[in-house]
């Protein structure tokens, strides 16, 4: 298992640093890998927002493996909010093995600059839900909206799926690694 993921973070990182300019001289890309796995909150957040800052100057490129079930919005957009304006390119992978990218978890791979999947994961279900229990129509039609905007957004922005993107916040889709690559959701398995 150690190997295979030495093998797959070394062409992530050999692809990203034949398209990043000015590239180090082959096989002198650095990368960190940061786990990020469970609820996407506050502290979460912080967490990551600490890790994107602090590699800016030290590596050059970030994967991110990731597995979470999702959570809240403003955790989310403050990690993609540093995401976008990071000067280094940014991989999320969708790992291990049984891992999954769901809600915010779809938003932080489609902001990655790009996205792999580990064999049986999954990514999608980036429907909004309201946590604190009752509310309008017109809010959960508001939230909604919203969201949809900002994931096809991030689609257009990387080249990925926009309809899907679409369809995971307003339908709740999902899909299987194989499935999301051949779908442009992702740039692979």
């Amino acid at each position: 298992m150690a190997r295979s993921r030495s093998v797959i973070f070394a062409l992530l990182v050999g692809g990203l640093l034949t398209t990043a300019a000015p590239a180090p001289a082959q096989g002198e890309g650095r990368a960190r890998v940061i786990e990020l796995s469970g609820i996407i909150d506050p502290t979460t957040a912080g967490f990551l927002q600490g890790q994107i800052a602090a590699a800016q100057d030290e590596v050059d490129v970030l994967i991110i493996e990731l597995d979470t079930p999702g959570g809240l919005d403003v955790s989310m957009r403050h990690i993609i909010g540093d995401m976008l304006a990071s000067r280094l390119p940014i991989v999320v992978w969708v790992a291990p093995r049984g891992a999954r990218a769901a809600s915010a978890g779809t938003f932080i791979a489609y902001a990655a600059n790009l996205a792999y999947m580990a064999e049986a994961t999954e990514i999608g279900a980036a429907s909004p839900v309201n946590l604190g229990g009752e509310g309008s129509e017109t809010l959960e039609k508001k939230a909604t909206n919203d969201a949809a905007a900002f994931i096809t957004e991030l689609a257009r922005l990387r080249g990925r799926n926009v309809q899907w993107a679409e369809d995971a916040v307003r339908e709740a889709s999902s899909l299987g690694a194989t499935d999301a690559a051949e779908m442009n959701v992702v740039n692979g398995v």
